[in-house]
């Protein structure tokens, strides 16, 4: 019986593995494919809703910033682009692109960095999201 008991804690639990998501560095749209990204925030909930989530832990860091999130039901990570004619803009989320995150995650560490001065014409930020 101790040997069955040792064999079932044994096993491993089912766990979700990490996941990376990256913003793509121009708007994937191509009415606006010039966009360049400027950054990024984690959202829960339906899309274009208003889950707003305050990242936690977040930390300066060289380059950037890096935040942690922790959501519910269904996340996002929401990219953020820069529409330098602002009439190209229909409506204000037409400034993002959202990626849903896998239903199994509930936490990410947003990674945003800034491009090296001198990208004229280049993105200007750099987006990771490590989620699990």
């Amino acid at each position: 019986m101790k040997s069955l008991l040792f064999i079932a804690l044994a096993l491993p639990c089912a766990t979700v593995d990490a996941q990376v998501y990256k913003c793509p560095q121009f708007h994937p749209d191509k009415d606006h494919s010039d966009a360049p990204l400027t950054g990024a925030r984690i959202m829960w909930g339906e899309k274009h809703g208003n889950g707003w989530l305050a990242g936690v832990d977040s930390t300066r860091v060289k380059g950037g910033l890096d935040s942690h999130y922790d959501f519910g039901d269904r996340g996002w990570l929401v990219c953020v682009y820069d529409f330098r004619k602002r009439s190209e803009r229909k409506r204000p989320e037409d400034a993002e692109w959202w990626i849903q995150l896998d239903p199994k995650l509930s936490q990410c560490n947003l990674q945003v960095r800034d491009a090296k001065p001198g990208n004229t014409g280049k993105s200007t930020a750099s987006v990771t999201a490590l989620c699990k």
